[in-house]
């Protein structure tokens, strides 16, 4: 089967469109990745903040919190005077 010259042209040309369509897909598609990545960096930002913080402000006895979590292992009968900083 043999296409005219003009029917060649309208196939080049519908397939051009199709790869134009991906590609504005693609750029859309990326600007979304982008914008959530943004919005993901700015929440983890904050939360240090927060984390921060609270610990900051004594929101946690480090210490007693370390020392609950080694004692709660099998075996692992720790002083609080034991445990470095």
């Amino acid at each position: 089967m043999s296409l005219s010259a003009a029917e060649g042209t309208g196939h080049v040309v519908s397939v051009l469109g199709d790869v134009a369509g991906a590609a504005t897909q693609t750029r859309a598609s990326a600007e979304v990745v982008r914008n959530a990545s943004e919005a993901v960096d700015h929440a983890v930002s904050d939360l240090r903040l927060e984390v921060e913080d609270f610990l900051g402000n004594g929101g946690v006895d480090r210490d007693r919190l370390m020392l609950e979590h080694f004692q709660s292992w099998p075996g692992m009968a720790i002083e609080p005077k034991a445990i470095p900083l």
